[in-house]
């Protein structure tokens, strides 16, 4: 699993770091940083997906000064301080660092120096070290296929490279939206359903705003079959009345409820999805996503609370940690979440060293970023706030604090 992340001179985080958890939560005001992270780590991975050297389209390794560099650089940083991002990640032993600086050349304006950094340690001690780009001038991430190319490095480090990039290139960031979960934005509430012969990655396919979820569903109900059966069983537990979805003869989305009324005409009460509660809908697109046999290696979600009642948040909280468990050797993710609600941040009471506040230093314009279980060590040690300490299994000592006393927390300003 990925154990942490780093950014310099991206956006607001002159420089930040976070440890990753099975479920990372970022807590803070408006326009302090948090979903910067979640973008931050979102551009770091498509970079890595579009330099996979099997892409059909070389040029796509390639870095633009502004898609790709300035538009997402500290604008207060000097032109010549990079860009930059940092990754660890850990699994069966073996431990991967890899570093990334887009640097943006003088005599060029337009022109990114591109240089890439990976390690690879294993439990033997073992260590092998790849470069690229810190030999002349290279707007292209090169990295991926010299591993690709490199004879010397032993079979087990290389394969674990590629997953490593593999898993890299996979992280998603969602922030959905009810106009766009229910099909009201489409001119044609029809579904045009996928071809027979089309595959589907549904993670790149459903869209930041989840605009494609409707024509999603029906994919996974005709071709994966154990996903929908998932997903039916998932939104039950959140709706006990839901029954499940299917394509009426003009080809709209009907979503089928028993409510246990008994009539003539027909034993199940039909909707079409904007009729849903907003809640609901969101709540069912998570559903989809861990439902998933292959899901993404980090799923990032803004905002999860937004239009889910407090009491089934606890529900959709209980679906994530399931995916996210590490006894899961297939089919396992990891969550970034940010969140505006304690009703969330009750949730982790017994996980405080995997949430995170932020805060925007407003005559820097740079976010502040602190471990919430760091921050509260030292008012629980004098007292000033009930809890207590435990040590974990790696011997990290940690805070844990009654629910209700976060809660206190929240309102009066500490934190959130």
């Amino acid at each position: 699993m990925f154990r942490d992340i780093s950014f310099v001179n991206y956006r607001t985080h002159r420089e930040s770091s976070i440890s990753l958890h099975p479920i990372t939560l970022l807590v803070g005001n408006n326009n302090s940083g948090k979903s910067n992270i979640l973008q931050g780590l979102q551009h770091l991975s498509r970079l890595v997906w579009r330099s996979h050297p099997r892409r059909s389209r070389a040029e796509l390794s390639s870095v633009h000064w502004g898609p790709d560099f300035f538009r997402h650089k500290y604008r207060m940083a000097k032109d010549d301080e990079p860009l930059a991002w940092s990754v660890t990640w850990e699994e069966d032993g073996a431990k991967v660092r890899y570093e990334l600086e887009l640097v943006q050349v003088k005599s060029t304006r337009d022109f990114v120096r591109c240089r890439e950094r990976i390690e690879h340690m294993c439990g033997s001690g073992a260590c092998h070290e790849i470069v690229s780009g810190y030999e002349g001038d290279s707007d292209r991430l090169e990295l991926q296929t010299k591993v690709d190319g490199d004879r010397d490095i032993p079979v087990e480090a290389r394969r674990n490279l590629n997953t490593f990039f593999e898993k890299l290139g996979g992280a998603f960031a969602y922030h959905f939206q009810p106009s766009h979960l229910n099909n009201s934005l489409v001119r044609e509430a029809k579904i045009d359903p996928y071809k027979v012969d089309e595959m589907v990655r549904i993670p790149s396919k459903i869209g930041y705003e989840g605009g494609n979820f409707q024509r999603l569903l029906f994919y996974a109900k005709e071709r994966e079959e154990r996903v929908f059966s998932r997903f039916v069983a998932l939104v039950r537990r959140f709706n006990d009345d839901f029954h499940s979805v299917r394509l009426n003869e003009n080809g709209i989305p009907i979503w089928e409820f028993d409510f246990g009324c008994v009539r003539s005409d027909r034993l199940l009460e039909e909707f079409t999805p904007d009729l849903l509660s907003d809640g609901f809908l969101k709540a069912a697109a998570i559903a989809l996503m861990v439902s998933l046999d292959r899901p993404p290696s980090i799923i990032m979600l803004e905002e999860i609370e937004n239009g889910i009642n407090p009491g089934n948040i606890r529900e959709v909280m209980h679906w994530l940690w399931q995916a996210a468990s590490t006894h899961r050797e297939i089919g396992r993710s990891q969550f970034l979440l940010t969140s505006h609600s304690p009703t969330v941040l009750r949730e982790f009471s017994e996980n405080l060293d995997s949430v995170y506040t932020l805060r925007l230093d407003r005559p820097s314009h740079q976010s502040d970023v602190r471990n919430l279980n760091d921050s509260l060590e030292t008012l629980v040690g004098i007292g000033a706030v009930e809890g207590e300490f435990r040590d974990d299994a790696g011997g990290n000592r940690k805070v844990k604090i009654p629910p209700y006393q976060l809660t206190e927390l929240w309102y009066s300003g500490t934190i959130g």
